[in-house]
């Protein structure tokens, strides 16, 4: 071993970000697969585990795999012809063979541990796409004509659906041991991290059964905002070649009503009509407390000067909504800002805005 963790240079331990970014991309390719090299590394997947070769089934999204998972899985031939699902056992031998490799040298959890925390923390916000296409709504609306009861349908998506390895595992795992075998330990290469590799860069999402393998494609459409949370205006954030799409505001799954309509558009009105909390908010957001405040009915709890404490006579966030309006004198330009529902004058309102400094103290009003 070359060296110790604590021994990187400042050139060494910046190259950790960029083999994260490396294999994030590579994760979040929205490149077709290449079905021959996809299915070899699969076969080369199940074979260093011990396992026979799998059929392996091509489908093009995970709404797929959940929809043709559950019409199998209520067939009496189920079991037969998929066999008991390998993902638990692959993760427990994955998980078995780095802890052994970590383990095998003295030095190593020294710098393996600290490098997986380095190579994971950063990517909590996309390592789990997954729960942005597995939206109920969508599933229930192609299965409601088997007249299944709603706990028996949540029941099939849960067990069904936790049977994958994403690529986002994969790449996270791929940038740990290919910064390890170039940077620490350059003359050595593992096989766990060579598969890794193969499947990362050759599968999407992939279904492992023991005797079936489905191998999800990847989305023709991908958008993030600057925090790296699925975002998209008046498009959807992630679409798939089936035409499975998910429309996302910075992180918050919304229906296709809401996604395929600009922010700058969304009406004040639908606040009135929606029963989910968290979308009133991203609707809240989007639309802006000025133009809420324009197109719904307020009331004017008190004024100060050019300044009026509002009330929206409506509950539609979780707490009720007080703003402070502020109109500019010269202009007539008009600005509104949200401010706790406690504050009963403008005058308490203008001093909780500018950080406890009471109106009266300003030398110049602006």
């Amino acid at each position: 071993m070359n060296q110790e963790i604590n021994q990187l240079t400042p050139e060494d331990k910046a190259l950790i970000s960029l083999y994260r970014e490396k294999w994030r991309k590579i994760a979040l390719s929205t490149e077709p697969i290449d079905q021959v090299k996809a299915t070899e590394a699969v076969n080369l997947f199940y074979k260093l585990l011990g396992k026979n070769r799998p059929r392996i089934f091509f489908i093009k999204s995970p709404y797929e795999a959940i929809l043709e998972l559950w019409i199998a899985s209520e067939s009496d031939n189920f079991v037969n012809e998929f066999g008991k699902p390998e993902s638990n056992y692959i993760y427990q031998e994955l998980n078995h063979v780095i802890e052994s490799f970590i383990n095998s040298h003295k030095n190593r959890s020294k710098i393996m541990n600290p490098l997986y925390e380095e190579i994971y923390e950063p990517n909590r916000d996309y390592l789990l796409l997954q729960e942005y296409c597995l939206k109920l709504d969508s599933y229930l609306s192609n299965v409601v004509h088997y007249q299944i009861e709603f706990s028996q349908i949540i029941h099939s998506i849960i067990r069904l659906t936790s049977n994958e390895i994403n690529s986002e595992f994969l790449a996270l795992n791929c940038a740990v041991f290919a910064y390890y075998f170039s940077v620490i330990e350059p003359t050595e290469k593992h096989w766990l991290a060579d598969i890794l590799e193969q499947l990362c860069l050759n599968c999407g999402w992939i279904y492992p059964y023991k005797n079936i393998c489905l191998i999800c494609d990847r989305p023709r459409q991908l958008s993030f905002d600057n925090q790296q949370l699925l975002h998209a205006e008046n498009t959807p954030a992630i679409e798939f070649s089936d035409g499975f799409k998910v429309y996302a505001y910075h992180g918050v799954t919304l229906p296709e009503k809401y996604g395929k309509v600009s922010p700058n558009s969304w009406k004040s009105k639908w606040l009135l009509e929606e029963d989910n909390a968290e979308l009133r908010r991203v609707l809240i957001q989007g639309i802006g407390y000025e133009k809420i405040c324009q197109d719904l009915q307020t009331i004017c709890l008190d004024s100060w000067q050019e300044y009026e404490l509002l009330k929206i006579n409506n509950e539609l966030d979780i707490e009720p909504i007080q703003l402070l309006k502020m109109t500019c004198p010269s202009t007539r330009r008009i600005h509104v800002l949200r401010v706790p529902p406690t504050l009963q004058t403008a005058q308490e309102a203008i001093t909780w805005v500018n950080w406890g400094i009471n109106p009266n103290e300003f030398s110049v009003q602006t």
